[in-house]
Parts: C-alpha cells; structure tokens; sequence
C-alpha cells in the first residue's frame, strides 16, 4: 500500500491564507451587494414633509383688554360763545361775548367688545379680522392751559349769566370734533390694522387680512 503524501507545514499555510483571503473577499463582495442592493431601492419613506400647523384662536385670545387705544392727540380747538337781549339792545349791538381756547387729550381706537367669533375667520395658515368702527375713546380737559382769550361785556347786560360755565359745557364736544377734523379716525384706522396684522403674523399666520368696517 502506498502512504499518502503529507503536505508540509508551508503548504498548510498557504492553503490557510488563501483561504482566508477567499473568506474575506466574500464578505466584502456580500457588503458590497447589500449597498448597491439599497441604493436601487426605492425610499418607501423620502424626506419628512414640513408639517403646516394650524392655528388656534378665538376672540377672547385675541382681544384681552376691552378697548384698543390707537391714537392720542394734543388738541385745540376754539370755543365761541355769546349772549344777545331779546329786547332793543339787541339793535344797538350791545351783546356780551367770548371766544376760549380749549386744550384736550383725545383718544381714539377700537370698542373690542364688539367683535364676536364671526368677525375672526381662520382657515389653516390664513386669518381675516373684522375690526369695529374706530371711535372717540376719551376726551380729557386741560384746564391748567385752557384759558379765555377774548371777552367783551357791556354795562347794559343783565348779570347772571356765566359765559365762561357754558363754554366748558361744550368744551368737550368741540374738542372731539377738532380731533375728528384733524383725521384722529383715519390714523387710528391704520395703525389698528397695522396693529393686528402684525399680532396675528406673530401667532403664526402666514396670509394675513384685517378689515375695519
């Protein structure tokens, strides 16, 4: 019987080497596979979309005081004032009269209690307010700077009536109505929408439209 050949230990370590050099190279060539394998598949998932929220108010979170105050004017304004006799005097131009300046802070803006949930309608990202009418807020008298700058009397008068009293029982009025003329409305108008369209971009509207009746 012929005994085998026996391979010597060199052989013996090359046949290892070379086998573990076929090993590894098989596991790299799988990986390798595996990466182009994913790289054809589809992305079943893709980027995450950009959620849009949406935002939640009502009136009472938008409006948390009654009133919105918008504007404050210094106002002057003249106040006229004259007595006349129902008699012959009246034919000899005897009267008595006044002219005062009137000197008043005027506010000016939004009655809030107005709105209702009605005038706020929001549809995702886009909101529409409907403010009130700007109205006459308050009227305050300067008494300290408010003074007559006119005055004529006769001596053919009757005593008994105050001119300057009446004049300040107008006073208001007139002081309301300088501010008016003067455009107190319009300014409070646009600085009231300038107000909330700016409030509701910072709550996180992006489409914006406020609306003053």
């Amino acid at each position: 019987m012929t005994d085998p050949v026996q391979s010597s230990p060199s052989d013996r370590l090359s046949t290892a080497l070379l086998l573990g050099v076929l090993a590894v190279m098989a596991l790299l060539g799988a990986g390798l596979v595996a990466v182009i394998l994913r790289g054809c598949e589809p992305d079943a998932t893709g980027p995450a979309p950009t959620p849009v929220p949406t935002v939640g108010i009502t009136i009472q979170g938008l409006v948390p005081i009654a009133e919105l105050a918008t504007v404050k004017y210094l106002t002057v304004a003249e106040v006229h004032n004259e007595r006349i006799p129902d008699d012959f005097r009246q034919v000899l131009g005897i009267k008595e009269e006044l002219l005062m300046l009137v000197y008043g802070d005027v506010k000016a803006g939004f009655d809030l209690s107005k709105l209702t949930q009605d005038d706020l309608q929001v549809d995702g990202q886009r909101a529409r307010l409907v403010l009130p009418a700007p109205e006459i807020l308050s009227v305050t008298l300067d008494q300290e700077r408010t003074h007559v700058v006119y005055y004529r009397d006769s001596i053919l008068m009757d005593s008994g009536v105050d001119l300057v009293q009446q004049a300040y029982q107008v006073a208001d009025e007139a002081v309301r109505k300088e501010a008016v003329r003067a455009g107190i409305l319009d300014q409070a108008t646009a600085l009231g929408r300038a107000y909330f369209e700016n409030h509701l971009r910072q709550l996180g509207f992006a489409e914006v439209e406020v609306v003053v009746r």
